[in-house]
This record gives C-alpha cells, sequence and structure tokens, in this order.
C-alpha cells in the first residue's frame, strides 16, 4: 500500500503512510496540541531559556501561575466544584422558604396566645355581666336608673368652682 486507499468507505481520500515516531516526539506533538494534558512532568530541556547577554545581567523571572490549579485538577474536578456550587444555590431557595415559614409559624402563634387571651377576658366579663349585681352597677352607674320609689339627685357644679370626678377621689 503506498498513499492512496483503493475503495471503501474513505473513498480517494490520501493516506500517509505507517510511520512511528519515538515516544518522546508523539509525546511532544500530544503536549502542543491545545487542550491536552502531558503525560510527563516537563524537563529542563523543553523550557525555552534566554540566553544571557554579557552587558545585561540575568534576572529570575518566574513564570506566571494562572490556572495552575484547573491544569493540575483536570476538568472533572472543575464540573464537581460547579456541580457543588449549583446544588448550594438549588439548597438555598428551599432553606429561604423554610426560614420565613418558620418566623410566619413563630409570629402566627404569638398572635394566637394574644386572641385567646382576650377570649378569657371577655368570657370572664361576659360572667360577671349575668350576676344581678354587676346589672345594676351599671344601670345606676351609666344610665341614672333607679328602683321604684328611689330618687335620683345629680350635682351640678357652679359656675367657676372645680369640677368634682364622678368617683369622688378630688373632694377634700
Amino acid at each position: 500500500m503506498t498513499g492512496r486507499s483503493t475503495g471503501g468507505a474513505g473513498g480517494d481520500r490520501p493516506r500517509a503512510a505507517s510511520t512511528r515516531s519515538s515516544g518522546a516526539a508523539q509525546e511532544r506533538k500530544l503536549a502542543a496540541r491545545p487542550g491536552r494534558a502531558r503525560l510527563t512532568p516537563p524537563r529542563p530541556d523543553d523550557r525555552p531559556t534566554l540566553s544571557p547577554s554579557p552587558a545585561v545581567p540575568a534576572l529570575a523571572v518566574p513564570e506566571p501561575r494562572r490556572f495552575e490549579l484547573v491544569r493540575e485538577l483536570g476538568p472533572v474536578a472543575v464540573v464537581l466544584a460547579l456541580a457543588v456550587v449549583v446544588l448550594a444555590g438549588l439548597a438555598v431557595l428551599p432553606a429561604r422558604t423554610w426560614w420565613t415559614q418558620r418566623q410566619s409559624l413563630n409570629q402566627s402563634r404569638a398572635e394566637l396566645a394574644q386572641v385567646e387571651q382576650e377570649v378569657a377576658d371577655l368570657k370572664a366579663r361576659q360572667e360577671l355581666l349575668l350576676t344581678d349585681a354587676e346589672v345594676e352597677r351599671i344601670a345606676r352607674q351609666d344610665y341614672d336608673l333607679v328602683y321604684p320609689g328611689e330618687e335620683s339627685y345629680r350635682l351640678v357644679p357652679a359656675e367657676g368652682a372645680p369640677a368634682v370626678p364622678q368617683n369622688g377621689a378630688g373632694t377634700p
């Protein structure tokens, strides 16, 4: 077989002759391709070096260390990290909903306790109003009612005289 295919699915496409290259040359080809990881650690002879000039002293220039973590961990670790971030983001919404529901429940419980206290006070007031003594007290105090045969008097202060409260607490 030389350079051409004689048929099949490939058509008349030229095919390169099969030659084996050394392992180091093939490794360099793989490392030169973008997106490919290097199989072995770099050797000192693979790095480009600056030849020192006699007029300018050589300075140690550090290599840029950007994205080293991504290169070392690889794309699988990046995908896992993104998945963790997405899951954490998805957990925030239910947690926030739970927290607001909990606060609303606590507020509703406080309102319920207040309403139950008001109901208990009103029931006690109702029981008091069912007694004859309380009905008589309210009738005499608020409506100036009296039993038959009794007379009711209302004292009106004279003009310029200080007013006396109804409960009599202001009398000397």
